[in-house]
């Protein structure tokens, strides 16, 4: 087994990403149809209702940090495209009565499910 450099560009062809999309986890939602891009052009995080929350913040950053360090100064900058969609049953979280249920169900906060239904924000 050779010994590969992970952040080696002659070992690792460095992806191309012009936009990281922040999308809802429907499958309905289908970015690449919705900007034009071909395969590898975005990376795209999905969660329910393409919230931009606290972990999604760190996944741009990681993405950003690592394209750095792989491509040095000729690293292109990216946009980031948040994508919501009409019907998203993330609509759901700002009943009061679905998140207790949804709490009592999986187990979840329901604090925090509040937060989700505001993006990630939590109530002062």
């Amino acid at each position: 087994m050779s010994d590969l450099n992970p952040c080696s560009t002659a070992t690792t062809p460095l992806p191309k990403p012009q936009v990281i999309v922040v999308t809802c986890m429907d499958g309905r939602v289908d970015p690449a149809h919705i900007l034009g891009v071909e395969l590898g052009d975005a990376l795209v995080i999905r969660n329910a209702g393409g919230r931009v929350t606290r972990d999604v913040m760190e996944e741009v950053a990681f993405v950003g940090a690592v394209t750095e360090m792989m491509a040095g100064d000729d690293a292109a900058p990216f946009e980031v495209a948040v994508i919501h969609h009409t019907a998203c049953g993330s609509g759901f979280l700002a009943d009061p009565n679905f998140r207790a249920t949804l709490a009592a169900s999986t187990g979840a906060d329901d604090q925090t499910l509040a937060a989700d239904s505001r993006g990630g924000r939590q109530k002062r």
